[in-house]
């Protein structure tokens, strides 16, 4: 089920980086690509049986030509078959970061992690993405955040979803063939990461 999904995790280790130091062309392109997870997790009819190509496109209208290309693959993708929200986000970030400019991911801390392979430490190679990544999540941001990692920008995007889906996505994790339970009360659910290299 996971040949695809290489998860990244991306956050910031405050160093002496400014916000004000990145682009902000820079940090809508980072938006939009996380606003393109949200609409693959939302893709259900994908989870039912294959969908005509242009329906597709049109689904992700007004985005980038790498967000179309990632989507024409991803949509052909038999694992999305009967799949929940989070795991058609998590492989359609895996289809984008296969170009090298992109590293697109969606992931939870390690305690409420159900695949192991999305741990930080193993999706980064590069250290300061992989602590900054953790910092991020242990600080519970809960609000859309853009920092500056090195040569590269991170936006963090938490996963705060309606009352009614994210009934679904705890019922899921506290089942008996995930057993990853979420905290009591908890109400974000996971988060995005996005960086980009900065031009």
């Amino acid at each position: 089920m996971f040949k695809h999904f290489v998860p990244a995790f991306l956050i910031i280790f405050f160093t002496n980086s400014v916000v004000a130091e990145i682009p902000e062309s820079i940090k809508q392109e980072a938006d939009a690509i996380a606003k393109a997870g949200s609409i693959a997790a939302s893709y259900a009819e994908l989870s039912k049986g294959n969908v005509p190509i242009d329906a597709v496109l049109a689904r992700f209208s007004g985005m980038e030509t790498e967000v179309h290309n990632a989507a024409k693959l991803w949509s052909q993708d038999s694992e999305l078959r009967g799949s929940p929200p989070a795991f058609r986000r998590f492989l359609f970030f895996d289809y984008l970061s296969q170009r090298k400019t992109i590293i697109a991911a969606a992931s939870n801390p390690d305690e409420l992690l159900i695949n192991g392979d999305a741990a930080v430490e193993v999706v980064f190679e590069d250290a300061a993405l992989a602590m900054a990544a953790k910092k991020m999540m242990e600080d519970q941001i809960d609000q859309n955040k853009h920092v500056k990692v090195g040569n590269y920008l991170l936006g963090g995007y938490p996963m705060i979803p309606p009352k009614e889906k994210a009934a679904k996505c705890i019922a899921c994790h506290a089942s008996t063939e995930v057993g990853v339970p979420y905290p009591q009360n908890a109400k974000i659910l996971g988060y995005t990461f996005i960086a980009l290299p900065l031009k």
